[in-house]
């Protein structure tokens, strides 16, 4: 084995790096590309929950089921709270997917449309009626002066 200079092995290693560098992007970009073909194929898979659901959700059934069956059988109050759990835990990863479906979002943008359009109309159904009031308290002003004025007319006369 011959023996190489610093240079030559400082070369070596230089070219040693960017191939390895070089290795990396291409993994990167692959590992890019999979994951951007999986979230184009399959947008709206089923997944874990996000969050889980509130205890009060849990607390209602679990205090139900343990005071209807009491403890004639343990065995039995596991596995049917087991199955309470899952149900609710399931229940959630459904809700979560249909959140998620494209109807539901098009379906919650147009109520958001909906709401932001008939809150703008009770804004200015409210400024019609203040206006009007408004106006009215004008005339009974305009109507008390104009009394007022006549009555002095007449004690005057």
């Amino acid at each position: 084995m011959e023996e190489l200079t610093n240079e030559q092995l400082l070369a070596t290693l230089k070219a040693k790096e960017e191939e390895l560098r070089a290795a990396k992007d291409s993994a990167r970009r692959a590992d890019e590309a999979i994951a951007a073909e999986r979230k184009v194929a399959m947008p709206n898979s089923v997944r874990w929950p996000a969050r889980m659901p509130s205890w009060r959700i849990w607390a209602g059934p679990i205090v139900v089921f343990i005071s209807a069956t009491g403890n004639k059988n343990p065995i039995m109050t596991t596995a049917m709270m087991i199955v309470v759990m899952a149900s609710i835990f399931f229940g959630q990863a459904l809700v979560e997917f249909i959140e998620r479906t494209e109807w539901r979002k098009k379906l919650k943008a147009d109520a958001d449309k909906e709401r932001a359009r008939m809150e703008k109309a009770e804004a200015n159904e409210k400024k019609e009626k203040e206006k009007e009031k408004e106006k009215e308290k004008e005339k009974e002003k305009s109507n008390r002066s104009s009394s007022a004025t006549g009555s002095a007319k007449k004690k005057k006369a």
